[in-house]
């Protein structure tokens, strides 16, 4: 308790550390120090906030962060370990969040991003983010909904994730991304891994229901290209798992293309297994093979509960690297699939 003799020193410290509130704070601020927000904020005609600074802890408490289409909701530049909390709403931005390179440890929970024309894009080499417990409900099935591009170990989990074109897609260079436990419904796509051979990422534990395509894929295209001479330009990535993608334990039901639809792209190692997949309108599961005789890379099908779909496993032919063990199905083509040794 402060005496009368202390009583200047203490407001001085008190006021260092108390965190700041955002009375004052606009459209375009930049905020480097922990914040609770007590407005809202916008709309916005160009971006909301930027996120800059050591260590930086921000709350919308409540409060919404609204945009005018165009600009970032809140952008991240060089933070060396950031915590964005809700509850609290982004929305109407081109970009919901918007994390750059040079940005460290991020923690995001709790948001609804509601409306932006993509949700999520983070492009982050260097720390470790979490993204979780959050709603990114996009706008008439355009924009991607969460989008990792280049990134370091990022962990997309127990999310809601509508309304988008992909829900969740995994570009290039990514070191480690974990898609766990989210519910993935009414989108175009599902969860798009588009370069397995140049990252590497588990999809585990989601329920990916009544999107109008396909539920879960990876790759590019859904048949070999005719320019494809079996060498990779990109250099294949090492993954801490061995593995390049691994597709396991998701229930992926009633979507309007494949259940699950793999494709080996150049080198790539993929394992699906443990999934339940059912009544989706194409294949349940669909293996387009890779032309490359290595034993380093393979795709396996293991273990996987498939019934009621158009099909419910295919496989191109293509590649000897293919194997199929396991599974509980009705209907397949061809009748008989190579399996694992």
């Amino acid at each position: 308790m402060c005496s009368s003799r202390f009583i200047f020193s203490c407001i001085v410290v008190l006021s260092f550390i108390t965190p700041q509130f955002a009375n004052a704070i606009q459209c375009g601020d930049t905020i480097s120090v922990d914040t609770t927000l007590t407005v809202n904020i916008g709309p916005c005609s160009g971006d909301g906030l930027l996120l800059q600074g050591s260590e930086v802890t921000l709350n919308l408490n409540g409060h919404s962060i609204v945009g005018s289409g165009t600009g970032s909701g809140l952008s991240f530049q060089g933070v060396r370990q950031a915590t964005v909390q809700g509850p609290g709403t982004i929305s109407n931005f081109a970009t919901g969040i918007l994390m750059g390179g040079g940005t460290g440890l991020t923690v995001i929970h709790n948001l609804s991003l509601i409306g932006n024309q993509q949700g999520v894009f983070l492009v982050h080499p260097f720390g470790e983010v979490r993204f979780f417990n959050n709603i990114v409900s996009g706008k008439n099935l355009q924009g991607v909904g969460i989008s990792l591009a280049q990134g370091a170990t990022t962990h997309i989990y127990q999310n809601t994730i509508s309304g988008c074109s992909v829900a969740v897609e995994v570009g290039t260079e990514v070191a480690e991304a974990v898609i766990d436990e989210n519910l993935v419904t009414l989108n175009q796509i599902g969860i798009w891994g588009r370069y397995p051979e140049r990252s590497c990422f588990t999809i585990r534990g989601n329920r990916v229901t009544l999107n109008q395509g396909d539920g879960i894929r990876t790759g590019l295209n859904y048949s070999p290209s005719p320019s494809r001479n079996g060498v990779s330009s990109e250099a294949t990535p090492v993954c801490s798992s061995g593995v390049g993608a691994d597709i396991e334990d998701n229930t992926v039901a009633l979507n309007g293309g494949n259940g699950i639809v793999v494709e080996a792209e150049f080198q790539t190692q993929q394992f699906v297994q443990d999934n339940f997949v059912s009544y989706n309108k194409e294949n349940g599961i669909a293996v387009f093979g890779q032309p490359i005789v290595d034993p380093n890379w393979e795709i396996q099908t293991l273990g996987n509960s498939v019934g009621h779909n158009a099909t419910d496993l295919f496989w191109d032919g293509v590649g000897t690297n293919t194997c199929w063990a396991q599974n509980v199905f009705v209907t397949s083509s061809p009748q008989v699939l190579p399996a694992c040794q």
